[in-house]
């Protein structure tokens, strides 16, 4: 369907038009109290305009969504339930630091660290004071390894992905001490999905309860990934080890303190976390290779998004990392539907998607950087590719000037420099005037078997602009073979006025009068260079003064 058959008001992304629209609603409840009953105050009242009434869709749908978000903000602020453990810490009912015994089970597989281990607990039962709460959260446990005692008292627990486990800890939640304009350690807990954190002093604190009930693809692939840890611990030394656990397979507990500020420093320490970086390029690395074998896009699809997801599996699946998939996999699905438009389409799909799932993250630095570069690359960067590509590839010949698909208003722009036939008589061809992208051409010329007559300044050309005070920076080689630059002689600027070539510093240097009569002394020293380079041309001489550049 072309473009002019489309009805005028049709939109070819409206999944993003939506996505937007759902996302102000979660603004709206983010600095509004709105509460359940006036957002579906409002909802009720459009459906009532509706029936009453012959509103059109468009009109509709906008608000529609607005108050969908606010909806979606508003149940996930409700949602949190009396038992969960983040309430039970920030209402007072249980101290941070106070002991109790958590029960739960492992959720991913343990985390090995520098010194110790890290588990993740989907927890649902706590005992304080000899009572049992049942609650639901995740906590965060680190069990030191300092020793090969403890090592050994932790691996005879044979804890992996799903085992149910005992723990005996002192929870904590609670704020710390930290820069200006650094998130809360409340709010970094709950944007990483973690309710509290503990850290048991001892192996023996902890009891194997249940063995886990488990799919075995997570548990093989939580196995390798442990197994790639050991053998870059052994190959390589604890730093390079520490780069590229963290960069590959996502566990930052292996940097130690000197390596990770250097990357600080040098404003790359993004690198060393797995985020929509790595995950871009491993889907692209995975669809190339896939590509090598099969053109078909659905196997393509099929094979790289496979790989993609075990990855976020192996590395955590925490939630920039899912998101940066979801967007990819949406994303490279809509590659795939050769429609256009698509793209901007499955953009907006992934944030809607991304925004029903937790809307709260809206106001998060990773979902808004996320967003905007993503978005920026879809919405900018593609359209201009392909808008490119649609002109196709073309060489500028005296014939055809203009690339073959170019729209009329690139046309006029570039008739700004460019002339079909030259006001003083030159016969037809393409016509530059140099100065309106740089008087010093180091440029392919072209194909032909013409020559290219290059009138300039100085008898040489400068390949750039900063390298004007570098006497050696000349440009030189193939590209010159078929130009012949006319300039005049060091002796015949001599001859000029102050002894150069006028320049726009005479504007401010000179009175009017005396820089006219300058400029007519220079016309006159023009002329005679061109009568006598046409007396030389016409008697067949000019091969006398040609010197190589």
């Amino acid at each position: 369907m072309s473009d002019e058959s489309l009805p005028q008001r049709f939109s070819r992304h409206p999944l993003a038009w939506l996505a937007a629209y759902f996302a102000f609603g979660v603004i709206v409840r983010h600095f509004c109290e709105t509460g359940f009953a006036i957002p579906l105050g409002f909802l009720v009242g459009l459906v009532t305009l509706v029936a009453i009434s012959r509103v059109t869709a468009p009109a509709i749908v906008p608000m529609l969504f607005v108050l969908l978000g606010v909806l979606a903000l508003q149940f996930e602020i409700s949602g949190i339930s009396e038992n969960r453990i983040r309430r039970i810490y920030d209402e007072g009912r249980i101290a941070s630091y106070e002991p109790v015994e958590v029960e739960g089970v492992v959720f991913g597989s343990p985390e090995p660290a520098f010194d110790g281990m890290l588990l993740v607990i989907e927890a649902d039962t706590l005992r304080f004071k000899s009572h049992d709460i049942k609650v639901a959260g995740r906590v965060r446990m680190f069990v030191p390894r300092s020793d090969s005692n403890a090592a050994n008292e932790f691996e005879q627990l044979n804890i992996r992905y799903a085992t149910r486990i005992r723990a005996y800890c002192k929870l904590e939640r609670e704020e710390e001490f930290r820069n200006p304009g650094v998130p809360s350690r409340k709010a970094m807990l709950d944007s990483q999905g973690i309710d509290a954190k503990a850290t048991v002093k001892s192996p023996l604190l902890i009891e194997n309860i249940g063995d886990p009930q488990t799919l075995m693809p997570l548990d093989w692939i939580y196995e390798r990934r442990q197994v790639l840890i050991s053998e870059f611990n052994r190959i390589f030394t604890p730093q390079t080890a520490g780069v590229l656990i963290a960069s590959i397979l996502g566990d930052k507990h292996f940097l130690d303190g000197r390596t990770a500020e250097v990357f600080r420093d040098g404003g790359t320490f993004h690198v060393l976390v797995i985020s929509g970086l790595h995950i871009t390029f491993i889907g692209g690395l995975a669809v190339w290779i896939v590509s090598l074998f099969s053109r078909r896009r659905g196997l393509q699809f099929s094979i790289a998004t496979a790989f993609l997801w075990t990855y976020t599996l192996a590395v955590g699946a925490e939630v920039p990392v899912v998101r940066a998939s979801l967007m990819f996999t949406v994303l490279l699905f809509s590659l795939i539907l050769h429609r256009r438009g698509s793209q901007l389409n499955g953009f907006g799909a992934c944030v809607l998607v991304l925004l029903v799932w937790r809307p709260s993250d809206l106001f998060t630095p990773s979902f808004q950087l996320t967003a905007v570069s993503v978005g920026a690359i879809v919405a900018c960067a593609f359209p201009i590719v392909e808008k490119l590509r649609s002109i196709g590839r073309w060489m500028p010949s005296t014939t055809q000037p203009f690339p073959p698909n170019a729209s009329d208003r690139l046309r006029r722009i570039d008739r700004i420099d460019r002339y079909d036939r030259f006001s003083l008589g030159a016969g037809p061809g393409l016509h530059r005037d140099g100065g309106v992208l740089d008087y010093h051409l180091d440029l392919e010329f072209g194909p032909g078997e013409g020559l290219v007559l290059y009138p300039h300044f100085y008898p040489y050309v400068v390949p750039g602009w900063f390298d004007k005070a570098l006497r050696w920076r000349r440009a030189r080689g193939p590209r010159f073979d078929k130009a012949l630059i006319i300039a005049p002689s060091p002796e015949l600027i001599a001859r000029l006025p102050g002894g150069k070539i006028p320049d726009r510093d005479d504007f401010y240097r000179l009175p009017d009068d005396e820089r006219m009569r300058a400029w007519r002394q220079v016309l006159s020293e023009s002329r005679r260079m061109g009568d006598e380079f046409w007396e030389l041309f016409s008697t067949g001489r000019l091969a006398e003064r040609l010197q190589p550049l």
